[in-house]
């Protein structure tokens, strides 16, 4: 009895401990254990954000054997469906990105490499990672940072070891706008591609509308906003509506997990045209094979339908408000990237007329427009991104 009862107070002691100090033990006793293990997450704060991109990373390493697992807040939306596909199995549930289950410190002794699709949790998990000689901390990226240079302030090489990237034009952005280098750049692409398959059923005409979060919304009331306002007026624009109505054509939104997160709930969404679908943040990966086309304004999804050569539209509609209400680094910066794109907007007439002319040609992408989606997947191989991610990583164990 004396000796149970003392274990449990060694034990007790022992998850109490101050983490700094079971970090230095961690780093202490490393050299003992075989580091062939990985540690992967996605967006571990936000409860609507999808789970899917080192998810998919994860799915890949099971199937293939490799030691891995797999972090998720089990408040977020798509725990249920990842507890379905995986049966926990290698899965570490947690209910706050701030303090991580005991069991990660034990996994860490045998971890080579840690993934992150969204960062940043601040707290001394991520420090210790970042720091430690044997393993390698890799921000892979929910999405290609090509129309969002203020993105790049939040992951810098002082908090992760690798930055993955999809193109040389995206490698030409970070090497300028950054104090990454090259030989820190992980030349890939997001794993989720691996995924991505073409539309379900060619006869289906769905036009399905993405916009990104907007800083100068946490000040405002969200349905009263210009953003709000402006996107309402097109959804319901006459000659839009009776296109879409006169060749059954649905349209359906997603609002940003960020806006979810912050300011509301999407039911409290109301539109003047009661035909627009409201589709859950954590379901745009079912929605891809779907879609006909696709519209946003600087949205990092919008390569995945790129990825597809499914139509795009870029809907810029508040490029002309007052710079102390706008996000004006993020749209500027998009906007003077347009000679890279194609059908961008900045009026709801011409809005209108590019999504018509796509309801009118069966929604078919134009060919100098496929030409132009290939420069941002010039790293991928194709269905086999995880694939060469493991052996990117191979290699750099190997010389290190």
């Amino acid at each position: 009895m004396w000796f149970s009862f003392d274990l449990i107070i060694f034990i007790y002691r022992i998850l109490t401990f101050p983490e700094r100090f079971i970090y230095k033990l961690i780093e202490s006793l490393q050299k003992y254990f075989k580091q062939d293990t990985y540690i992967l997450f996605d967006c571990l704060y936000d409860d609507n954000a999808e789970c899917i991109d080192t998810f998919t990373l994860f799915e890949y390493m099971q199937k293939n054997n490799i030691k891995s697992y797999y972090i998720v807040n089990k408040n977020n939306n798509a725990f249920d469906k990842i507890k379905k596909k995986t049966r926990l199995k290698n899965v570490i549930v947690t209910r706050s990105s701030k303090n991580l289950p005991f069991i990660i410190n034990f996994i860490l002794l045998k971890t080579h490499t840690v993934v992150s699709s969204f960062g940043n949790l601040n707290n001394y998990f991520e420090k210790f990672i970042y720091k430690n000689n044997i393993i390698n901390y890799v921000f892979s990226r929910h999405g290609i940072s090509f129309l969002k240079l203020f993105s790049l302030n939040f992951y810098p090489p002082s908090e992760y070891n690798y930055f993955g990237v999809s193109n040389e034009l995206e490698t030409q952005m970070v090497l300028e706008n950054s104090s990454w280098t090259e030989d820190k750049l992980i030349k890939n692409g997001l794993f989720r591609f691996d995924n991505l398959t073409k539309r379900e059923d060619e006869n289906q005409k769905e036009i399905f509308i993405m916009l990104t979060w907007r800083r100068y919304l946490k000040e405002t009331n969200f349905i009263r906003s210009d953003y709000f306002q402006y996107l309402d007026s097109l959804l319901s624009n006459e000659k839009l509506v009776k296109y879409a109505q006169e060749n059954n054509v649905k349209i359906k939104i997603a609002f940003h997990h960020e806006l979810i997160r912050r300011i509301m709930q999407t039911d409290e969404i109301k539109f003047k045209n009661k035909n627009v679908e409201i589709v859950d943040m954590t379901e745009i990966s079912k929605q891809i094979p779907k879609t006909s086309l696709f519209i946003t304004d600087f949205s990092s999804i919008v390569f995945d339908f790129m990825y597809l050569d499914i139509p795009v539209m870029f809907y810029r509609f508040d490029i002309d408000l007052d710079e102390t209400q706008k996000d004006f680094e993020s749209i500027t910066f998009a906007m003077n990237r347009d000679k890279y794109l194609y059908n961008c907007c900045y009026n709801e007439n011409d809005a209108v007329e590019t999504i018509i002319k796509y309801i009118i040609n069966g929604f078919v992408l134009e060919s100098e427009n496929k030409e132009k989606n290939k420069q941002f997947f010039t790293y991928l191989k194709r269905n086999n991104i995880c694939k060469n991610f493991v052996n990117i990583m191979d290699n750099i164990n190997k010389n290190k």
